[in-house]
């Protein structure tokens, strides 16, 4: 369909007046959706589409309620949302649940209450009163990170130092981040290095790293120093080094967290606190671009255990649905254009979108289609006969789980690379079945239908020859 938002676009910008046919709805991102019965040709294509049994579907503003997981450190909250640009999530804290989840959020968090070995190799290392030590003497490594740690990764940890030599922190890749003792600038190599005095002595001392290639930061946030550089990073496991030159002096880490970088400038944070004892935070993306599944720091809200739920608001959607009460099924056929590719793939999906108060568990969609080709074909001067091996009538039959990450969303339900593109002067006849009676079927929700898609690969540009490419 994108030729007729080409042919729409042309028609805006040359300020021509023009009328979309009450079958054809204009999107608000611009695309074309067809509703009811439609008919659209574009030379050698045709395109019409049918619901039998469906339902309209139109879903209105509507606040709703979902709940998130979250981690608390010392009155930071920090849970993992996606944020649109220009666009604000509303977050409710009630206290008094124990929903805290570290894991759910964080891409590595670790308090070292036990031997974690799901997240760490652990050598020259132990663990205890919930504390890490790596054995202080001359360059002694691990542990290491199960997990590779990716560029654009913020990491923060709690780090112990002595008053007097130290030199000491972790490496990824081939970068280290040491610091020693005093309050002076910590160091950022390829190697290690042994910077004079860069933190308090017999102290505990918060640290933060930006970890973003060309971009790198090292900040002591207990004493406000921070070290830049513009090395480049490969993602790489985080391993922890000590070279305090002693075994009197180890390295101890009290936690570490590690999660997506995202510039913290960008996003306006309020906090209120309400009569109820809940609090309400509501956090605007300021920024040009999507916040895609990141941690967001919350300071200042002093309870440690809440139930969190994030409150938006859905687009507005009228559309043809799939029920939940019968059997229901869409209808279209096309043919193949002549700019097609002799022995591609064609490929199928559905695009819907699942309600942000739809429950969860499977839906059954039946894909039937049968291929009508053009075996005979007539000029003047002789006839030439099409070879087509793909005429037969064809089922598949797809279970798809409708999980909690996709509520709110524009989803694809895909069928994958269905046929080989045989003929070009084919006609296809199509047919997606929701399969309402099948116990299969389990989803207990109306199915939005917003777009039916079949791609295929491109050879040379407008081609009118049936035969020569």
């Amino acid at each position: 369909m994108l030729w007729i938002s080409e042919i729409i676009r042309i028609l805006q910008s040359a300020k021509i007046t023009w009328w979309l046919p009450p079958w054809l709805v204009q999107a608000p991102d611009g695309s074309l959706r067809l509703v009811d019965s439609a008919t659209v040709r574009n030379d050698q294509t045709s395109n019409r589409i049918e619901f039998i049994n469906c339902v309209n579907f139109s879903l209105a503003e509507q606040v709703f309620q979902q709940t998130i997981p979250y981690w608390v450190y010392k009155n930071a909250v920090r849970t993992k949302l996606s944020i649109q640009a220009g666009k604000s999530v509303k977050l409710i804290f009630k206290p008094w649940s124990t929903s805290a989840n570290n894991d759910a959020v964080f891409t590595l968090y670790d308090d070292f209450d036990f031997q974690d070995t799901s997240k760490w190799i652990f050598q020259n290392s132990s663990i205890s009163w919930s504390v890490l030590r790596v054995n202080g003497w001359n360059n002694v490594y691990w542990p290491k990170s199960v997990l590779s740690i990716p560029d654009g990764a913020i990491i923060e940890w709690n780090m112990y130092s002595w008053n007097y030599d130290f030199d000491s922190g972790f490496k990824v890749w081939n970068i280290y981040f040491i610091s020693d003792r005093w309050s002076w600038t910590q160091a950022i190599s390829t190697g290690i290095t042994y910077p004079s005095w860069s933190q308090q002595g017999n102290a505990r001392n918060e640290y933060q790293v930006i970890l973003k290639s060309w971009h790198i930061k090292f900040t002591n946030k207990t004493v406000n120093k921070t070290v830049t550089s513009s090395l480049s990073y490969s993602t790489w496991p985080l391993q922890w080094f000590c070279d305090s030159d002693t075994s009197a002096n180890p390295l101890r880490v009290d936690y570490v967290c590690v999660r997506k970088y995202y510039d913290e400038s960008q996003l306006s944070i309020n906090v209120i606190s309400n009569a109820d004892g809940s609090y309400t935070v509501e956090i605007t993306n300021n920024w040009t671009t999507n916040i895609n599944n990141t941690e967001i720091r919350i300071d200042w809200i002093p309870v440690n255990n809440y139930d969190v739920t994030v409150e938006t608001s859905t687009p507005i959607l009228t559309t043809k649905a799939m029920p939940s009460w019968q059997d229901s099924s869409v209808h279209f056929f096309t043919q193949f254009t002549h700019d097609i590719k002799y022995g591609s793939k064609c490929a199928f999906h559905i695009h819907s979108y699942i309600p942000p108060d739809a429950p969860t568990w499977d839906i059954k969609l039946k894909f039937k289609r049968m291929v009508i080709p053009v075996e005979i074909i007539t000029d003047w001067v002789a006839s030439f006969s099409v070879w087509s091996s793909n005429k037969e009538l064809k089922e598949e039959v797809r279970v798809f789980t409708i999980t909690e990450d996709m509520k709110g969303r524009h989803v694809l339900l895909n069928f994958g690379r269905i046929d080989t593109v045989n003929s070009l002067s084919q006609v296809v006849f199509w047919e997606i079945k929701r399969l309402w009676s099948d116990a299969e079927d389990t989803w207990n929700a109306d199915l939005p239908v917003l777009y039916l898609d079949r791609h295929t690969e491109i050879d040379s540009i407008w081609s009118q020859d049936e035969f020569m490419k």
